[in-house]
């Protein structure tokens, strides 16, 4: 039973929400409804007049969190929902049925000092995380044929992000991360399919120019970062086999920014982007280069009287 002691935390919650309203009621409802008593058929109808709309939703949630030893930490939610609103059309309420489920969620991480007689003279700290979470949704409703068969949707999202610090000696600030994300959207038999990939890189670090460009009393705080994006999304038809792209757009990105103080107040910096989009579904790519400098002053005058 040692693992129990490595929850540091567990929740529980359960919901559950009812509502309903009415178009040109002249009285007041009656007690009991303005008390929120009795069942869902119950704030469907007062005194015989069909509500404009009645909904029930319920939710359940848990999370918790556990320490895993070696500077391991866990944390998990699961969340799921359902819900249904009967809406009025013509002379009778239909009902639009909907549930959600969030499940497996959670993130993992880790945290690391090296020992000082050993790498830990180079690298100071290592901190890695990844989290992966699972979405679904769902959603049915009649149609406004009579005796035909509702409509229905569904939906799948998938959402992975690893990523990693590294703090080295000398204040130089390592970064990686990434999100992978894939989803699945089904509506009235057609399939839209979308990919999304976010990789990038950062560097910061301070350090004093040589002394051929003169003494400065502040160090240049340097920044450097890349990124590399894509998006994609396609559609697969009733009756079709394959699915057809129809988006197909990427992203890169490199920035570089480099400020420094200059006393008594004043600061100065220089920043640098290069960025490419590119829209292969339209055979369109456009690349930019930015220049930035900057000056900024700070000013302060004293009380009139």
């Amino acid at each position: 039973m040692h693992w129990i002691a490595r929850i540091t935390s567990l929740d529980v919650s359960y919901s559950r929400q009812r509502s309903s309203s009415f178009n040109r009621a002249g009285d007041e409802p009656p007690g009991w409804y303005q008390l929120g008593l009795g069942g869902l058929n119950d704030f469907r109808q007062v005194d015989g007049q069909l509500a404009t709309s009645a909904a029930e939703n319920t939710a359940v949630t848990a999370g918790g969190s556990a320490a895993l030893g070696l500077g391991l930490r866990a944390n998990a939610t699961y969340r799921r929902t359902r819900g249904v609103t009967w809406s009025l059309r013509a002379a009778g309420q239909v009902p639009i049925r909907t549930r959600t489920r969030d499940w497996p969620n959670g993130t993992i991480t880790w945290a690391f000092t090296p020992p000082r007689n050993s790498i830990g003279k180079i690298l100071s700290s290592v901190t890695a995380q990844v989290g992966f979470r699972r979405s679904e949704t769902a959603n049915e409703q009649p149609t406004f044929v009579q005796g035909a068969e509702g409509t229905r949707s569904s939906g799948t999202d998938r959402t992975l992000t690893p990523s990693i610090s590294l703090s080295w000696i000398g204040g130089i600030f390592m970064t990686f991360d990434a999100t992978r994300g894939r989803s699945e959207q089904r509506t009235a038999g057609n399939e839209f399919r979308t990919a999304r990939d976010l990789r990038s890189a950062a560097l910061t670090f301070s350090f004093r120019p040589p002394g051929n460009f003169g003494k400065w009393r502040t160090p240049i705080r340097t920044t450097a970062r890349y990124a590399l994006s894509g998006n994609n999304t396609c559609l697969r038809s009733a009756g079709q086999a394959d699915c057809v792209p129809y988006i197909d757009s990427r992203q890169v990105q490199g920035q570089l920014t480099m400020d420094t103080d200059l006393p008594p107040n004043m600061s100065a910096g220089l920043q640098m982007a290069y960025i490419l989009n590119e829209e292969r579904q339209s055979n369109r790519k456009v690349a930019q280069l930015v220049i930035t400098a900057f000056v900024q002053l700070s000013t302060s005058v004293g009380q009139l009287r």
